[in-house]
């Protein structure tokens, strides 16, 4: 049997306690204004985590300690409740959950789940989808509906079904593209694990497509560099400075710089000039100190990246001991415990969340504990090769010191300052040039590409075999259906289609489309939305997780302002709305449940609206009798 509402209970201060039965199929409360019949459909908005409690001020609220809503779920009963707020305060967090074989609410209730945890647990039961997923640090939750997410689908208050606003979205749901998830999913164009799956493509194309970007930009400036140090080559190479080659690369550039850093080995037996040789032996000198220069930053660099490791290691080592001492309670937790350190909340909701946190933290510890041997190694090489810097210009000192005592001065020939002139501008071009990208990067890439190919793989195989183009020629049939069900709905030769996307209703007719706020007035606006919402239930019992649950109120009010129901066409008019309801009732075999909470009464005349009337308040009955 399909899911449904078997009682709405109310539990009172005083201990007392008022409970109203439902059936499958078509239930009626009638009765006159002021007797809490909205108040039954706000109920079960805050029993099924409304964020707000929007039960009138007054006798209800007055009354009441507890609500509870009892449903009827795979043959058996379950209860959910929440405490009642304040008469001024917030909504409450404390809720009452019980699944088990022979559930009852207790004459003292005591709280035993957070709202959110009870809604989570009566989600399962009602096989409403989990699937979420986060990216990174990514907070954006994608694919996921909760209990709440499924209250515009499943009721219709007397604020709503008469105006241009087609479904009664708060909170989250005034978001345009998460409500239309909730619907696509909801009618199985897609699946959570799909959206979720989209979710993390989107980001990992848009973290690929940065990375091309940037390599991309590498390119244009190292190009940019080449062609600045092949123009100063090319000048060099007439003056002789330099031999005149083609340097095709940024690393035929750097190549030639060093051996013009490094100049021409000195050897005494070579028949030069004494000034040249000291000239040479200076340029190499420089050379030597820039290089030592460069490595002795390194190994700073070095160092400070090793405390930097090690800071990160004792942080990351204390949040594993947090979680250690957080393990002693047990997992998984069935039950709602304060955290033993921070004092805050844990329990089944947040399993999840701490799974991630062990596996992201031992993730970052086994890379951080890697760091230091790399480290070693990088730093034994660079303090090898300054060893031999170092060794290098001690012994161009030596020579230099060697010619100054047999009376060699050092001098600047024009030559040389023309060399030292040009080695100093292609420095400069080799600074400011990117270095090109390394094998790392090009890795980076194929990996990400590897894994988009991958996700377009499941994306495909996760797909839904009913295309949204389907589920809307579906729908435009049994909307169009319903709509000639009405005498007074005239769709002018045209069909009645409903958008997923936006979440509207159209009236088509060719390639014209009118939308609900054009389609006529308040009398108009309530038969639209019967469609609607028939035939959003009647797609649902296909085979989706909503429960066949629709609580409709004052849909009369249009007709009945003033609560007087004697002019004759009014009675026609909402007598034929009474009648859909039935058919469709009969149509199901009472696979959809319909609640219905007006003040019109056809039972004198109507022996179907007789059977299904619950509860009768136009005397001195009421939701709370006597108080």
């Amino acid at each position: 049997m399909k899911p449904f509402l078997k009682a709405v209970v109310i539990q009172g201060r005083n201990g007392k306690q008022r409970r109203l039965e439902f059936d499958p199929g078509v239930n009626i409360i009638t009765g006159v204004g002021s007797k809490g019949k909205s108040a039954i459909l706000h109920i079960f908005e805050y029993c099924l985590g409304a964020t707000t409690c929007r039960i009138p001020l007054g006798k209800v609220r007055d009354f009441a300690e507890w609500f509870f809503v009892v449903l009827h779920v795979h043959d058996a009963p379950v209860i959910i409740g929440r405490r009642a707020p304040p008469a001024t305060g917030q909504a409450s967090d404390e809720a009452f959950f019980d699944d088990s074989a022979q559930p009852a609410i207790p004459s003292s209730v005591e709280a035993n789940a957070s709202i959110k945890t009870a809604c989570s647990w009566l989600a399962k039961r009602l096989n409403v989808p989990e699937g979420a997923f986060r990216f990174g640090t990514d907070q954006v939750v994608h694919g996921n509906v909760e209990l709440s997410d499924l209250i515009p689908l499943l009721l219709q208050p007397q604020s709503i079904i008469a105006t241009q606003e087609l479904f009664y979205r708060t909170g989250r749901l005034l978001d345009k593209e998460r409500w239309a998830e909730i619907v696509k999913i909801a009618l199985g164009i897609i699946s959570p694990e799909l959206l979720a799956l989209r979710a993390q493509r989107a980001r990992l194309q848009k973290d690929k497509d940065a990375a091309e970007k940037r390599r991309r930009e590498s390119e244009r400036e190292q190009k940019t560099a080449l062609l600045r140090v092949q123009l100063a080559w090319q000048q060099a190479s007439f003056g002789g400075l330099v031999p005149d080659k083609r340097l095709q690369s940024m690393d035929d550039v750097r190549s030639e710089l060093q051996l013009l850093q490094q100049g021409t080995p000195v050897e005494p037996q070579i028949d030069v000039s004494a000034q040249r040789r000291v000239a040479e032996l200076e340029t190499q000198s420089q050379s030597a100190r820039r290089e030592i220069k460069r490595i002795t930053a390194e190994l700073q660099q070095i160092a400070r990246i090793r405390d930097a490791s090690h800071d990160v290691e004792q942080s990351l080592d204390k949040q594993s001991a947090r979680l250690r001492v957080v393990d002693l309670l047990g997992t998984p937790l069935r039950d709602e415990v304060p955290c033993p350190l921070c004092g805050s909340t844990l329990g089944p909701s947040t399993e999840s969340t701490l799974a991630e946190l062990r596996s992201s933290l031992h993730e970052d510890l086994v890379y951080v504990r890697n760091i230091p041997p790399e480290l070693d190694a990088a730093q034994k090489k660079l303090e090898q090769q300054l060893a031999e810097e170092k060794a290098r210009l001690r012994d161009i000192d030596a020579q230099l010191l060697e010619l100054q005592r047999q009376g060699v001065a050092p001098t600047l020939t024009e030559e040389r300052v023309q060399r030292e002139r040009f080695i100093g501008a292609l420095m400069h071009n080799v600074q400011w040039a990117p270095m090109k990208l390394s094998a790392d990067s090009e890795v980076d890439l194929q990996r990400m590409q590897t894994q988009l190919d991958d996700l377009d793989e499941k994306i495909r195989a996760t797909a839904t075999e009913r295309s949204e183009v389907e589920v809307s020629q579906s729908l435009c049939t049994r909307l169009t259906k319903l709509a000639g069900e009405f005498k007074r709905l005239d769709l002018g030769g045209g069909v009645l289609a409903f958008d997923p996307t936006f979440s509207t209703i159209q009236r088509v007719h060719g390639s014209e489309r009118e939308s609900l706020p054009v389609l006529g007035g308040a009398e108009s606006f309530v038969m639209y939305h019967l469609c609607a919402l028939l035939g959003l239930h009647e797609q649902f019992l296909e085979g989706s997780f909503v429960p066949p649950l629709l609580i409709l109120d004052q849909p009369s009010q249009t007709y009945f302002p003033s609560e007087s129901d004697t002019k004759e066409t009014d009675r026609k008019a909402v007598k034929a709305i009474y009648d859909l309801l039935f058919r469709i009732a009969e149509r199901q075999k009472n696979r959809f449940q319909i609640i219905v909470l007006d003040h019109a009464d056809f039972s004198a005349d109507d022996e179907r609206f007789r059977l299904a009337r619950k509860y009768d308040w136009h005397g001195e009955g009421g939701l709370i009798e006597g108080e």
